[in-house]
């Protein structure tokens, strides 16, 4: 009879995790031989990447005397999803399930690991390239390493035995499970390249249809410009003293600081001599009036006397 007594997980980075219920064992007796058969109760987790220790115990039943029982520990490795490959088919799903065990023989022989068989499929006909069916498989060597898609397909062409019987088979396609996510990513890709080339294309439409009305405002300023040089003036009146008009809304002020412009230095002193002799008389004219008046008087007088 056998029995799990411990599971423990061992990472990559040499940590011990302990496991309960992950596997169970079954026994089964050919004649005198039993068999123990270990099986996985729920799906382990594939992120993990390391090693599973299985401690079994076998233990036998004697009608008579003690017991006997013995241990042993049993190393089981976790293979990453990135290591599983496609391989496809021309034939369809049944046919390769019927050819498995050769399939298995020949990737067997050209790859010296053990080839575990995941899953087996037709391809969907709006998906079809030259297979019809695929198989995922992995190749695992004994130390727990696999094979990746690159260094299957360099092992396959290195056997040209394994490699023709392959052929026979219906091998078409080396590819792994991942090239369908590879293929959305390109497209993604392709997309938003596009949407980028489509942006850059309406940036520098706009740009052009900006520098035309530009363009074009200088155009009719200089037809504008043109018309003033040749007489035609605009109908609004000009500021006096500038050169500009009031729809141009020019300042009337010119803002020019006062200067003297010497006439005083440039005048004759004669001038000046006249300018003081004529006030001069006018203070004398007051003096002069009883003079005249009495000058006027003898004259007056003087035909009668006579």
């Amino acid at each position: 009879m056998f029995s799990i007594l411990q599971v423990d997980f061992i990472t990559k980075d040499g940590a011990v995790i302990p496991f309960q219920g992950f596997f169970s064992v079954s026994t089964s007796q050919e004649a005198d031989v039993f068999i123990g058969h270990i099986a996985l109760v729920t799906s382990l987790d594939a992120t993990l990447q390391g090693t599973y220790q299985v401690t079994v115990q076998a233990r036998d039943k004697p009608s008579v005397g003690p017991a006997l029982e013995a241990n042993i520990t049993l190393n089981l490795f976790t293979v990453d999803q990135s290591y599983r490959v496609r391989l496809q088919f021309s034939t369809s799903k049944e046919e390769v399930g019927a050819n498995t065990n050769k399939i298995k023989d020949a990737l067997a022989q050209a790859t010296r690991t053990t080839v575990y068989i995941v899953d087996i499929k037709d391809i969907e006909s709006t998906a079809r390239d030259r297979g019809r069916s695929y198989l995922d498989a992995y190749f695992v060597f004994s130390n727990g390493s696999a094979l990746t898609l690159d260094e299957l397909s360099v092992m396959i062409r290195e056997d040209q035995d394994a490699l023709i019987q392959l052929l026979q088979l219906g091998l078409v396609v080396l590819g792994s499970q991942g090239s369908p996510t590879s293929d959305v990513s390109k497209m993604l890709s392709s997309v938003i390249i596009g949407l980028g080339v489509a942006l850059l294309l309406v940036i520098v439409i706009m740009t052009m249809a900006l520098i035309y009305r530009r363009k074009l405002r200088a155009i009719k300023a200089a037809k504008e410009a043109r018309k003033t040089a040749a007489g035609v003036m605009p109908s609004t009146s000009a500021i006096p003293g500038t050169n500009m008009y009031t729809a141009d809304r020019a300042n009337p002020m010119l803002n020019l600081p006062t200067k003297d412009l010497g006439f005083e230095s440039q005048s004759s002193s004669s001038d000046l001599d006249h300018l003081r002799g004529g006030h001069q008389n006018r203070k004398e004219l007051p003096s002069l009036l009883p003079i005249l008046k009495a000058t006027s008087g003898e004259a007056a007088l003087r035909p009668t006397e006579l």
